[in-house]
């Protein structure tokens, strides 16, 4: 029976490597997430409704509104690096701290009865309730229409290759589709404009806005925006302090803070809009592309 049972045993191993090999190869991942985009039929102006990018450094959020779509960038290298480092001196060794333990009734209910270690416990546990390290926002980036000109329609995501597409109509019953994506080596995002065969179209959006994230903590330096309307260039650059505010000098700054810029590039000139603060409006209507870059 012995050789009978090794042979089964042989046939049965090289089954169990064939038959998964057999299924595998008629599988296409590509093919399958193809067949299931993420779609919304209407504006998604919520940032969890809206669609996700990333190349694994930098994320995206592309939100729609019924007059505009609204970018949200991060960085998974752009945090607030404050940490607080408050009572050092009575925190103490390991050592320390595990003799005093030790040394505590052992009748005690919970460890938190002991006044000592209460106190403790509370004191170690401040630096923790403050807002930071945290992750920060990257700001974001609002491309605006007139409603007259156009609607929005909702967008789809393909998640088999991270192209999204915003579809918009405009007065004239003429689909526009807002195509989508990142660059996969670089911290870019690439957009561009084309009508319902696919072919670059004239632009329909009027406005642009490049806007630091509103929950920027007060204690800030304040972020500097820089401007070449000209050649359709518009950026702001955020100074991440290294101390925490009771410490930190705002105009001498630290030699170990950080900083962000997020710019926007486009092939079209730009023109200021004196009426709203921050916002540019095209100069002509041109066929475009955009470029967003964090760095």
């Amino acid at each position: 029976m012995k050789p009978i049972f090794n042979l089964l045993f042989l046939i049965l191993f090289l089954l169990s490597g064939i038959l998964p090999s057999i299924g595998q190869s008629n599988f296409d991942s590509f093919k399958q997430a193809k067949l299931h985009p993420i779609i919304s039929d209407k504006p998604a102006p919520g940032f969890f409704e809206g669609a996700l990018l990333g190349n694994g450094a930098m994320g995206v959020v592309v939100t729609t509104r019924p007059d505009a779509v609204v970018i949200y960038f991060g960085h998974n290298n752009v945090w607030d690096i404050r940490i607080a480092e408050d009572n050092r001196e009575k925190i103490g060794t390991f050592k320390e701290v595990f003799n005093k333990v030790k040394s505590l009734s052992d009748s005690l209910k919970v460890l938190t009865d002991d006044p000592w270690y209460a106190e403790y416990s509370k004191m170690t546990a401040e630096n923790y309730g403050k807002p930071y390290p945290r992750p920060f926002p990257c700001g974001s980036v609002l491309l605006g229409f007139d409603r007259r000109n156009a609607e929005m329609i909702g967008h789809k995501l393909d998640i088999s290759n991270g192209l999204c597409e915003v579809y918009l109509m405009t007065s004239e019953n003429k689909k526009r589709t807002l195509k989508i994506f990142t660059d996969m080596k670089e911290d870019k995002l690439w957009m561009q404009i084309v009508d319902e065969k696919g072919n670059l179209c004239e632009n329909i959006f009027d406005r642009v806005r490049v806007m630091p994230d509103p929950s920027t903590p007060k204690e800030f330096p304040k972020a500097k925006t820089d401007e070449l309307l000209e050649k359709g260039v518009l950026s702001f650059r955020q100074i991440l302090p290294y101390e925490e505010p009771e410490k930190y000098d705002g105009e001498k700054g630290h030699p170990k803070d950080k900083a962000f810029r997020l710019t926007v590039n486009m092939n079209s000139p730009l023109e200021k809009d004196r009426g709203l603060t921050g916002m540019a409006t095209f100069s002509k209507w041109l066929t475009w592309k955009q470029l967003f870059n964090i760095k």
